[in-house]
């Protein structure tokens, strides 16, 4: 269970003003907004990667204010743009990623292995990610974020670069973390991606939640006529 209570933050280029939710085990929460919304810093303040003004953060039985490392051990984010050890191979990156969780080398081989199916990485696995193409990164940067089997997972922007085969199976490898009980936070742009996945929605717009609610909620308290996603933030913010 992910819980946000009155959270205030700032970075160089957005804000976050009050913003209070919940995510219940199991549940996938889509996050989106204009660019410049707060998405990207709710994303990294969530992560423990931006500084709180004001608020908390409760993920399952810690608080922010006082377990932020037990948080973190148990949160795996993928940041945008995906940040990886360009140098390593992605077999080296996630090995080394697995041992910082004090994974045991058997059950690194296994999570790799596993993550490697799952993303249809192959045999791009072995190659330097210096020379590696953008949706290979993006594949190998949600397996870094998820080979501890975090309970807590921030993705922003976890469908970019991919072909429709590759969107698929991310959606696929998310609603199963969702199934195993996992609590999900996707920031995106992909508005068609989050109506298929969410279970709940939050827009956000100059620092602050203006909705939030299903789908069905969302058009209903927009009366927005396309009866989509996209419709209702053309309504709210006067387009997609």
């Amino acid at each position: 269970m992910l819980k946000v209570q009155d959270l205030c933050a700032r970075s160089p280029n957005e804000t976050l003003s009050g913003i209070s939710f919940e995510v219940p085990n199991g549940q996938i929460l889509a996050v989106v907004g204009r660019s410049d919304s707060g998405k990207h810093l709710l994303g990294e303040v969530l992560a423990g990667k931006g500084h709180i003004i004001s608020g908390e953060i409760q993920a399952n039985s810690y608080r922010h204010r006082t377990h932020r490392q037990k948080i973190q051990i148990q949160t795996g984010y993928l940041a945008n743009p995906v940040e990886l050890e360009e140098f390593l191979t992605g077999f080296e990156l996630l090995d080394l990623i697995g041992s910082l969780y004090h994974l045991a080398p058997k059950d690194r081989s296994r999570m790799i292995e596993s993550l490697a199916t799952a993303l249809d990485l192959g045999s791009y696995l072995y190659g330097v990610i210096e020379l590696a193409s953008l949706a290979t990164r993006q594949k190998i940067g949600l397996a870094a974020a998820l080979i501890h089997s975090p309970r807590i997972i921030i993705l922003d922007e976890p469908a970019q670069y991919l072909d429709f085969v590759g969107q698929e199976l991310v959606e696929k490898l998310m609603l199963d973390h969702a199934r195993e009980g996992s609590s999900i936070v996707m920031i995106t742009n992909n508005l068609e991606l989050a109506e298929r996945l969410a279970d709940e929605i939050i827009v956000l717009d100059q620092g602050q939640k203006i909705l939030e609610g299903t789908l069905q909620q969302l058009i209903n308290q927009t009366k927005s006529h396309t009866r989509s996603l996209k419709g209702v933030m053309e309504t709210v913010l006067g387009h997609a």
